[in-house]
């Protein structure tokens, strides 16, 4: 797996984490820009609220983004979220190329609507974000909405303690969630994208994914923290 992105120089103890979990970090840049970083609140339930600073995540140039997507052959996955810049260039450049592309919009913004979308495989959301595409929040709205204008592209729909449902032109999945005591939802959504990708490039099936995707995030709730909550494989089998 390839990372791509920015950090600042105070922050090389990131890029040395995730090299020793296996990732490829090679095009994780250094930045002048002090490194994107949150400050999480987290309450009782579990729930969160987040104050983003977006930091060097927004100081990613097109030029940048060329050279990371270099080492990429037609049909592999491109995971983009909206911490970073150049996202545009980003989502032309992997469709040139023959890349799968998966977006997940978060943190949602008007600046989202100006993206190329049509050229999105599948879109990952939240239920705020799916708001923020269709103005609606149903499921058979969002389902109707997103359909209509993107007839090519598959949707996972995140629904929380409530599970997930994956949809297309042709089919609707549904995962009920795993009940859990929530300590905290930081890290839940990442963790999610990250299993039920990895399940869906493996297998390509869309149901087993979402089952695996909320397995992993259900273990995630239970821990405090965002990277140290996120479970391995191994526990998740």
């Amino acid at each position: 797996m390839l990372h791509a992105g920015k950090i600042g120089t105070d922050a090389a103890w990131l890029k040395g984490h995730l090299a020793g979990e296996g990732v490829d970090v090679e095009q994780v840049v250094e930045s002048k820009t002090p490194t994107g970083h949150a400050v999480i609140q987290v309450i009782p339930s579990g729930e969160n609220s987040i104050v983003l600073y977006g930091g060097a995540n927004q100081a990613v140039t097109p030029h940048e983004v060329e050279a990371a997507l270099s080492r990429t052959a037609p049909g592999d996955f491109l995971l983009l979220q909206n911490e970073v810049s150049s996202m545009a260039e980003a989502i032309r450049l992997g469709k040139k190329k023959g890349l799968f592309i998966v977006l997940n919009p978060a943190p949602m913004n008007s600046d989202v609507l100006d993206l190329p979308l049509e050229m999105v495989d599948l879109f990952v959301l939240i239920e705020t974000e799916s708001k923020g595409l269709t103005g609606v929040m149903d499921i058979k709205a969002v389902r109707r909405e997103m359909m209509e204008r993107f007839p090519a592209a598959a949707i996972v729909l995140t629904l929380g303690s409530r599970g997930a449902v994956y949809f297309d032109a042709e089919v609707e999945y549904d995962q009920a969630s795993t009940l859990v005591t929530a300590v905290d939802t930081t890290a839940a959504g990442d963790t999610f994208i990250g299993y039920f990708l990895a399940e869906f490039m493996l297998g390509g099936d869309p149901e087993e994914a979402l089952e695996m995707g909320c397995r992993a995030a259900a273990i995630c709730v239970t821990r405090a923290g965002a990277s140290k909550s996120i479970p391995k494989r191994a526990e998740v089998d």
